[in-house]
């Protein structure tokens, strides 16, 4: 395989798979925002696809070998062969053809495309562009709070849904709003701690603080505990960052009182407040939500005793394209391996594990190797981990936010394989330290290779080095 160039060139940055994949990125979180049946996120992807494809075959070559990579060809073809399997006991097998299609493309194709832009030299911006896409949701579900809005129901189109008291923003869901928040989250925070710049953290905690306030609105139990797993990642992975976050969750709890303050309200009754909502959304989860979620895991154990080789049926598996009515389960198993096992049998049950395997390895990885100024790699692996758990308690199959992050981190790590690609590490953040330290660097380099030869050999001879530009010309100086 040939050697990769982290660096963004002006060639990579103007290509048109890259622009549209930024693009796509940014507008992530307008899931619902659907002309002609798809979100406006999917369109911009698969755009993005068929350019890579075509500039792979002419102006980008060297990163044709993307995709025909076998990274994930074990997970994939394990799923795959599963599902087809698991057709003979499908009643709606178009259904199932489009569930197996969908795995495969975000398993291969989308996986590469992601690969091909780390290797543009696009991870950070690409981080960037995905924490502000959720600063973005985060920022509508606040509003509708503060103002008593509906700006999500209408981005999403489900003004007629019953939330509870819970806010979706522009998702649609207030599960889906806590978990697509929590990875965007995960990148925020090393990025803020890890930065020495005072504007760069400034922005960052404020975007950081609008999306713990836009998971706080959606109630989901879920996104809470992974957001304090992604804490807990933080304090393992550097300790040079806990004063620091000790230091931003200070700074919340005086912007706070801040708030109170301005409205009129007592701080202390806030705090209050915020504990109470956090503790009746708990009472929720181990009542009403245990007791359904409790009673679908039975009904589908019982169909997986039936047949657990083939499973009940490749279109029961996720939400797409098939009704309530014609379920064999009054719900969606909330657990993906669950939910792979009771649909697909042991095949995809297998597929699973393989793709899980790999994340979570990757993230292990990432944090034993990453150094301290790749607070990206850190964030990434956060993520990571906090996927993993949240899709033990959710319906969170195609969810693009969570194929997002997994090509990014099992990307960086494939592309940072010694030997096989280049050494170097991912460039970094935009803003971020680490990547002004390496254009400081860069620029050095450019400045001292346009330097006369004569002042370069000065400036790098030894004591007994002789100067040959001296007692020359200034023209003879140029030439020499």
């Amino acid at each position: 395989m040939p050697d990769t160039h982290f660096g963004p060139s002006r060639a990579a940055i103007m290509l048109p798979s890259s622009i549209l994949f930024l693009s796509g990125t940014i507008l992530l979180s307008l899931n619902l925002v659907r002309p002609l049946g798809y979100a406006i996120s999917d369109w911009l992807y698969l755009g993005s696809l068929a350019f890579a494809l075509l500039e792979t075959l002419t102006v980008d070559r060297r990163n044709f070998s993307c995709w025909i990579n076998g990274k994930l060809l074990l997970a994939a073809g394990a799923i795959t062969a599963g599902s087809l399997l698991s057709m003979t006991r499908s009643v709606h097998v178009r259904v199932a053809l489009v569930e197996t299609v969908q795995l495969l493309y975000v398993l291969t194709l989308f996986m590469s495309l992601v690969w091909i832009m780390i290797r543009r030299g696009h991870i950070g911006g690409i981080a960037a562009a995905f924490i502000v896409s959720g600063t973005f949701a985060a920022s509508v579900a606040l509003v509708d709070y503060l103002a008593g809005t509906q700006f999500g129901a209408t981005l999403s189109g489900e003004a007629a849904r019953q939330l509870w008291g819970r806010y979706a923003g522009p998702l649609g869901h207030p599960n889906k709003l806590g978990y697509f928040l929590v990875l965007t989250a995960a990148l925020t925070l090393p990025m803020a701690l890890s930065t020495q710049r005072r504007l760069v953290a400034l922005v960052l905690a404020g975007s950081l603080w609008v999306q713990v306030a836009g998971i706080y609105l959606s109630g989901s139990v879920t996104a809470y505990l992974g957001l304090v797993l992604t804490v807990v990642v933080m304090l393992v992975a550097s300790g040079a960052w806990r004063r620091r976050l000790a230091g931003l969750a200070a700074s919340a709890l005086l912007l706070l009182a801040l708030v109170s303050y301005m409205v009129g309200s007592n701080p202390a009754r806030g705090l209050q407040t915020i504990a109470a909502s956090i503790r009746g959304d708990a009472d929720r989860v181990s009542t009403i939500t245990y007791d359904a979620r409790l009673n679908l895991y039975r009904l589908a154990a019982s169909r997986i005793w039936e047949n657990p080789f083939v499973g009940a049926g490749f279109d029961q598996f996720s939400t797409s394209g098939l009704g309530d009515a014609y379920r064999l389960l009054p719900g969606t198993v909330h657990n993906v391996f669950l939910q792979g096992l009771y649909s697909g049998g042991l095949l995809v049950l297998l597929g699973w594990l393989v793709f899980y395997f790999y994340l979570v390895h990757a993230a292990v990885k990432t944090l034993i190797k990453a150094r301290e100024l790749q607070a990206l790699l850190v964030g990434l692996a956060a993520s990571a981990f906090a996927l993993v758990l949240m899709d033990q308690f959710q319906d969170a199959i195609y969810q693009r936010e969570k194929w997002l992050v997994a090509g990014l981190l099992l990307g960086a790590v494939w592309v940072s394989k010694p030997g096989r690609e280049a050494s170097r590490p991912p460039a970094s953040a935009p803003g971020s330290d680490a990547e002004a330290l390496s254009r400081r660097e860069q620029a050095m380099q450019e400045a001292s290779s346009t330097l006369p030869i004569c002042i370069r050999q000065r400036r790098r001879r030894s004591p007994h080095f002789r100067d040959p530009c001296r007692g020359m010309s200034g023209r003879h100086r140029e030439t020499a």
